[in-house]
């Protein structure tokens, strides 16, 4: 299941704040202004970062010791979600919109082209769902989409 964090509270997600300081001090401090030469400083630190940096949660050895190949296939275009018949369909436009009974609902511009599956559950109250994770409730009584809780 996705986790979230609440908005301005990177502190609920510390593991990944702490990488981004640590790419930030070792490849663009300072910064190079040719970018083929600031891509290669980061490239040389996911190398040394994976191959030879000890990681406390490996008991200090490096993730190469620990990488295995995945036996399953990389797929380079999934296929699109299916939904089953007792779901309304909408597709989000590239600025986070669906319609719906002839409005326009903000959702979130992170699943622009991607389908989402709306189900009633309640008198004017539908659940919105990305797959199957349910991502939000649009509320036709106050016109607008919820947060779930």
């Amino acid at each position: 299941m996705p986790e979230r964090i609440d908005k301005g509270c990177p502190q609920q997600n510390g593991r990944h704040e702490r990488i981004h300081r640590t790419l930030k001090l070792e490849t663009i401090d300072p910064m190079i202004p040719n970018m083929k030469e600031q891509q290669k400083r980061f490239n040389g630190f996911g190398y040394d970062y994976n191959n030879y940096r000890p990681h406390e949660s490996l008991n200090n050895e490096p993730p190469v010791n620990y990488y295995k190949k995945s036996s399953r296939p990389y797929v380079e275009k999934t296929l699109p979600i299916e939904y089953g018949l007792d779901y309304t369909v909408r597709s989000i436009r590239y600025n986070g919109y669906f319609r719906f009974n002839g409005q326009l609902y903000y959702l979130t511009d992170l699943l622009h082209k991607e389908r989402v599956a709306l189900k009633e559950f309640a008198d004017g109250q539908w659940k919105i769902f990305y797959s199957f994770y349910p991502i939000g409730i649009l509320d036709l009584r106050q016109n607008k989409v919820l947060k779930l809780n």
